[in-house]
């Protein structure tokens, strides 16, 4: 499920230790402790990547908002700094 290892310990009702014990006796598991807490990522990975195959086009847009963030962010990013300081809009001089 990409559970952290406590996590994982107390959703198998397993105390820390005992999993740290487990991984000095058999650290090629570690490993594969790794492939496991991925492996929920690369399912839902999977199902975008399935969704653009079948041409959804809100998966698409969603998509490209996140993975292609300069053309396509419907977010805009202000760089309110001047002279390497932040500037806060009330404290700008009046203009004439």
């Amino acid at each position: 499920m990409g559970c952290t290892n406590r996590e994982a310990c107390l959703y198998a009702d397993v105390c820390e230790s005992t999993f740290y014990d487990f991984l000095k006796d058999y650290p090629e598991y570690s490993e594969k402790i790794d492939i496991w807490k991925n492996y929920e990522k690369v399912k839902a990975r999977m199902v975008v990547h399935k969704a653009l195959d079948k041409g959804d086009r809100e998966m698409a847009k969603w998509y490209l908002e996140r993975k292609a963030k300069d053309e396509f962010s419907t977010k805009q990013e202000v760089d309110a700094t001047v002279n390497n300081r932040v500037v806060i809009v009330d404290d700008l001089p009046d203009e004439e």
